[in-house]
């Protein structure tokens, strides 16, 4: 019969995010990294005007940002935040291409209406930066490099939470070490802590004892 031994766990207590269904024209709010959709209603009046879907996201650090948007559907991308650049349209995401390119770390609406009328069109939407940002986990194969952003100056934490022994090292643009982190208390996972200003680094996750193996890396 199976004994009981002594054995170490780890455990993670997240929160549950709900699904919830949309309705009407927003705004909404898009959680980055997350898809999302609505379902698109035309106007009962072909004369009224074509109110788009209004979808507001938070970028906290300048990155590179990826832009999903299907089923015939183009959108608009607006800052709301900082003039002069607030309320002018900073790009256009064209149906089935998507937009890919830097965005700054602020707040922005993305204005959606289907390309063509068409009522009922139900479609799916999302936003995803390049980099790690503050706030976002990313499931990583290690060994790997992952690039962070930072958005404000401030004490910055990365956390790894898997079950493969890891450590890491944050390096600069020029590969000079920042801070590095191994096991901790009691853990195998990693922890990195340290000050850090505005700007772009990278996140170096090595294995230890193993040649390949999956962790969740975290920023906060």
């Amino acid at each position: 019969l199976p004994q009981a031994v002594p054995t170490r766990a780890v455990t993670v207590v997240e929160r549950r995010v709900e699904a919830v269904e949309r309705s009407g024209h927003g705004p909404f709010e898009l959680a980055l990294t997350r898809e999302d959709g609505n379902l698109w209603l035309e106007p009962e009046q072909d004369s009224s005007p074509r109110d788009p879907d209004r979808w507001r996201f938070t970028l906290p650090a300048t990155t590179g940002v990826k832009i999903s948007l299907d089923a015939e559907m183009e959108g608009d991308l607006r800052r709301l935040d900082r003039a002069p650049a607030t309320g002018e349209r900073l790009a256009f995401v064209a149906p089935g291409r998507g937009f890919a390119g830097e965005l700054a770390a602020g707040r922005y609406e993305l204005a959606v209406r289907c390309s063509r009328r068409n009522s009922q069109v139900r479609y799916r939407l999302s936003v995803a930066p390049d980099a790690l940002v503050d706030g976002l986990s990313r499931l990583i194969t290690a060994p790997a490099v992952l690039p962070v952003a930072v958005g404000e100056e401030g004490l910055v934490e990365l956390a790894s939470f898997g079950g493969a022994d890891v450590r890491a090292r944050l390096v600069d643009a020029n590969d000079e070490l920042l801070a590095s982190g191994d096991d901790r208390p009691g853990d195998w996972n990693f922890v990195v802590a340290r000050k850090l200003a505005p700007g772009n680094c990278r996140l170096r996750v090595d294995l230890v004892g193993s040649a390949t193996a999956d962790t969740t890396v975290s920023m906060r």
